[in-house]
């Protein structure tokens, strides 16, 4: 008998011919979350968004605080992806891995005023994270392959051909 997976929020049940799988894996054509096409930044546009976009952080997003400086120091979220759920990761490095994306021209398409809504970036051990814009500046978080593995996977290509 062939086993039929029904997908529901979270958690794992085998009942036999029923398996349901944990929380349902993101699969959206999200056209915001579209990078843009190698060339399509010249150098002058990323040296100018590298001067002017700042990477902040948020506490939403932290398990270990750091030195950010946030008060509260963390506030993680549940239903948040955590930047440091593997490692601790400072703002200098973050920053960094920010300004990175940003050369490599891996922003999104959508952009409101010049300013892309989505900035990715690889860091030295292969993991992927995505910056978003927020209120004061881009806040980041790691894209885990375990219900973020499609557009971890189009990152990681990206990445390696530009």
């Amino acid at each position: 008998m062939a086993t039929r997976v029904v997908k529901i929020y979270r958690g794992t049940i085998d009942l036999g011919c029923f398996l349901y799988t944990d929380m349902a894996r993101r699969h959206t054509n999200n056209p915001k979350r579209r990078i843009a096409p190698q060339g399509e930044l010249n150098e002058a546009q990323k040296e100018k968004l590298c001067e002017t976009l700042r990477y902040v952080g948020s506490a939403l997003h932290k398990r270990n605080p750091g030195n950010y400086g946030f008060h509260p120091p963390i506030n993680p979220r549940p239903h948040k992806s955590l930047c440091d759920d593997m490692r601790l990761i400072l703002l200098e490095e973050a920053q960094s891995l920010f300004e990175a994306g940003i050369k490599k021209g891996m922003v999104s398409t959508y952009r409101q005023d010049g300013v892309p809504k989505y900035v990715w970036s690889v860091d030295e051990f292969g993991e992927v994270y995505e910056s978003k814009i927020g209120i004061d500046g881009f806040h980041g978080y790691r894209l885990n392959d375990d219900n973020e593995s499609l557009m971890r996977s189009i990152v990681l290509s990206e990445w390696a051909s530009r």
